[in-house]
């Protein structure tokens, strides 16, 4: 078990430079308790998951008790935010297109089989999965 007061104090400089210069802080200094410091940047900059923590070290290739450098142990969590960013962009992405083959489709007057078939062979779906966005849509449009 972390005792976390006895590693935050070891830490307290990596914390308060931190808090000072927010993002833009980088140092060649060594963590110790990796996970402790991660959990508490986590904690700080409001960060709910906190549980999360160890999912987040595996993501980024590294490992809880593992010295490694502020600046590096920062830039890999950047390099994994960024990724989960351009994977969500992607998918919001898909599901907008998604959505206006369907309203653009509906308004030429074309038919539910039409626009699924559609959807199937432009989006690489499924026919329920097709289905599925189909109705979201139009459930979505009656609801506007």
């Amino acid at each position: 078990m972390i005792n976390y007061s006895i590693c935050f104090l070891r830490h307290k400089g990596i914390h308060t430079d931190y808090l000072a210069e927010g993002n833009s802080y980088c140092s060649d200094r060594e963590i110790v308790h990796t996970e402790a410091l991660v959990r508490m940047i986590m904690a700080l900059s409001g960060d709910q998951d906190l549980d999360n923590v160890e999912k987040i070290l595996k993501d980024i290739n590294v490992e809880k008790e593992e010295n490694i450098k502020v600046c590096e142990l920062f830039d890999q969590y950047v390099r994994k935010g960024r990724q989960e960013g351009r994977q969500e962009g992607r998918q919001e992405g898909r599901q907008e297109g998604m959505r206006f083959l369907i309203m653009d489709n509906l308004e030429e007057g074309k038919t539910e089989e039409i626009i699924i078939k559609k959807l199937m062979r432009g989006f690489s779906l499924g026919q329920d999965e097709a289905k599925h966005y189909y109705d979201q849509c139009t459930l979505e449009m009656a609801a506007d």
